[in-house]
């Protein structure tokens, strides 16, 4: 809300919300006592889980999405400390976001 550049949609978010959404209005219908068939639901909640690949998080796997994470963020809290002067072990969310959108406003005509 407070910085919605940074959280822009993309189309597989899009359908990620949309097929929940759906989801979603059948297991309430089902709840308010509709007949709603449990193949139904089931068949939302597979096409859901299909919107994404799936990441590994096994630490022994090369590339695992755990490291990556790690490693990526590390990086970026580099790139902020680079820019600033913040003591990065001591800032906050609301303060990374509002010195990310600082730097690149600062170096949008570069």
């Amino acid at each position: 809300m407070y910085y919605p550049k940074e959280f822009q949609k993309d189309k597989k978010e899009y359908d990620y919300n949309n097929t929940l959404k759906g989801l979603l209005s059948l297991e309430f219908a089902k709840l308010a006592g509709e007949q709603i068939e449990e193949e139904a639901i089931d068949s939302k909640e597979r096409e859901l889980l299909g919107v994404y690949e799936v990441n590994s998080w096994n630490i022994h796997k090369v590339g695992n999405m755990e490291i990556q994470m790690e490693t990526e963020f590390y990086k970026f809290m580099i790139a902020i400390g680079e820019h600033t002067k913040e003591r990065l072990e001591e800032i906050t969310v609301f303060k990374f976001y509002a010195l990310l959108g600082y730097i690149k406003e600062k170096n949008k005509a570069k």
